[in-house]
Order: structure tokens, then sequence, then C-alpha cells
């Protein structure tokens, strides 16, 4: 493996989108959810490896004790003859590709215990949306203690597979979506208020992954969103990156440091207007209009995987977005992971 990182070297790419857009309304209910145990080695021996996590559900007030369900996306059933919860695993390999894969064996139960005869996790929807016979044992459904403001659950989620996988990362997101309503066979009666989306993240051989924070302990993110009252205000979030080998960093804007309107360009109304903005690694102005750029001028060392990871804090700050037009601006970063 030596040699064929110095010949070849490894790259591994992750993004994160800037947004602008309108705020969300604020909820009295609210769910967050972490995957506790962190990244998880597979290690091609076929055996069930496990991670574990938590979901909170949170009020603002102890006025009311509003009875809640919890379900899962994606569907635990076949959808269209595929399971979502095996084909929709992202891939991303050693040259800085990703694409889809099949995993043989992945699902999500019920609780902490690993054990796959556990209740399985499922959606509870519509019908021809939601899986099919969801019983009271396949979602969280309950109410808030005494007078506390939050209330934990746990799940536990399993990854298998029968033939060689290549070396890389392996991802899928599953959603928490939290509905204040009781649980009762059949169709819900009102739609989500929250949801909270969690990765589980599997490696295989020597590999790299990246994710993101808003804050150092919360929920890992996948966009930055702006709107106009916050938008004069710079915003922190935290780069994670775990790895089995020594790395350097690298940064790339896709429009070289703009967050572009949404019509921009467009063949019918054009709006080409986009907002600048500025973006640092510590106290390091990143150079956006340059292209790729490499942070650290020498190799970080490898932190292994579980809950290990060395981080960067980044700071957006926006131009005024007082005289634009309105609508939705956006930009993506990359960030890649490269041995060379």
């Amino acid at each position: 493996m030596k040699n064929i990182m110095k010949k070849y070297g490894m790259t591994f790419v992750m993004f994160l989108s800037l947004v602008v857009g309108l705020s969300a309304q604020t909820q009295t209910l609210g769910i967050t959810a972490q995957v506790t145990t962190g990244t998880k080695a597979y290690y091609n021996n076929q055996s069930l490896t496990w991670v574990t996590g938590q979901i909170i559900v949170s009020r603002t007030s102890t006025t009311t004790n509003p009875t809640f369900t919890i379900d899962l996306a994606p569907n635990a059933d076949s959808v269209g003859g595929v399971y979502p919860r095996n084909a929709n695993w992202r891939f991303y390999d050693t040259s800085g590709g990703s694409s889809l894969v099949y995993i043989d064996g992945a699902e999500i139960y019920m609780g902490s215990t690993t054990n796959p005869s556990s209740p399985i996790f499922m959606l509870w929807d519509v019908s021809g949306i939601g899986d099919a016979n969801v019983a009271s044992s396949n979602v969280v459904t309950g109410s808030f203690l005494s007078n506390n403001l939050t209330r934990t659950y746990y799940f536990s989620a399993v990854f298998v597979h029968y033939s060689q996988l290549a070396a890389g990362t392996y991802e899928l997101p599953i959603t928490f979506r939290l509905r204040q309503e009781a649980f009762t066979p059949g169709d819900p009666t009102t739609a989500p208020i929250s949801t909270a989306t969690v990765v589980l993240r599997y490696v295989v051989g020597t590999t790299a992954t990246v994710f993101f924070r808003d804050t150092p302990t919360g929920p890992e993110i996948f966009q930055l969103a702006f709107d106009e009252v916050t938008a004069a205000t710079p915003k922190t979030f935290y780069i994670y990156v775990q790895s089995n080998f020594k790395y350097y960093l690298n940064v790339r804007s896709v429009n070289l440091g703009y967050l572009v309107h949404e019509r921009y360009d467009a063949p019918i109304s054009p709006v080409n207007e986009k907002i600048g903005y500025t973006m640092k690694i510590g106290t390091t102005t990143i150079p956006l209009a340059s292209g790729s750029y490499k942070y650290n001028t020498s190799r970080y060392n490898a932190t292994g995987f579980g809950t290990s990871s060395r981080s960067f804090t980044s700071t957006i700050t926006l131009s005024d977005v007082t005289n634009y037009s309105a609508g939705r601006y956006s930009d993506i970063l990359a960030f890649t992971i490269t041995s060379y």
C-alpha cells in the first residue's frame, strides 16, 4: 500500500453548500440526532459492523406535554424494486470520485442493542410513501417525563457486504422526522414539524473522510444558511477530518468566491447577480478566486476513525447584501484530502 500511495496518491472530496434564503419558522418541539460511535472501520471480513446513536427531542416549555412520534427515512421497504437503505450508499473512492453503491446488509434498528432481531426503524407516512404495516414498535412515540425539557432515545445500524469492497468511504444519510401526534396504525394526520439528519459512515482500507458542524459539539451540517437578518454576521463552522494516512487539506469554491443567484444566466428573466464573500480557516484568508488552494504546507498526521478527528475552524463573511434582488444565492465549497 505504501508504494501505491507514493506512485498514485490518494484524493477524497467532500462538499458543503452555502445558501442565502428565508429563515425557517420556530418550532415548539425540536429534534437532534447523532451517531455516538462515530466513523466505523469495516475490514472486508463479512462480519456485522455496528454503529449506535441517539435522538433527542426537546421542548421550549413545560406548560404543555405534547405527544410526539419519530419515524425514519429513507424507506425500509422496497421502493421501485430496490431497498433504499441498501441502494442509496454513496462511495467516495481513493481518486476523488464518488458513486452510488449497493450494500448487501444495511439496516437501522430501534434501541441501542446491536441485535438484528430488534424491531426495524421504519418510515410512517401516507400510503404509497411510507412503509407498509408500520407498528408502534417501528417508531418512537411518547411524551416528556416529568418537567424535563428533553427526552433521549437510541438507535443502532448494521453494515455488512458479502464480497470485497473497494478502499474508500461509504456513507448513507438517514433522517429522523418528528411529528406532534401520537402513533396510530395507518396514515399519520399531520406533516413532520422538524427533522434531524445524520450520516452512517464506514471506511474500508486506507482512506479519509470530511464532515462539518456549526458548533464543536453539534450535529453534522450539510449546508451553511444565511438569511436577510443574519447575512451581516460572519458564520463560523468547523471542518472535521478523519484519516489513516498523512494528508493535505485543499479548498475550492465552485463559483470562485461568489454566491450566485438561482436565476443567474437563466434563459427567461435572468437575475445576473452574485454576492461576494470571504472565507478564513483559522486566521488564514483562503484565496477562493484562484481555484483550489492547499491550506497546509506540510502534511497532517493520521487521526484514525471512531470519534477521533482533527478540526479546523472556518468563518464565512458575506459582503453587503442590502442592494441585491430577492432570491436564493448559493455556492459550493469542495474540501479535498490528498496524500501528495
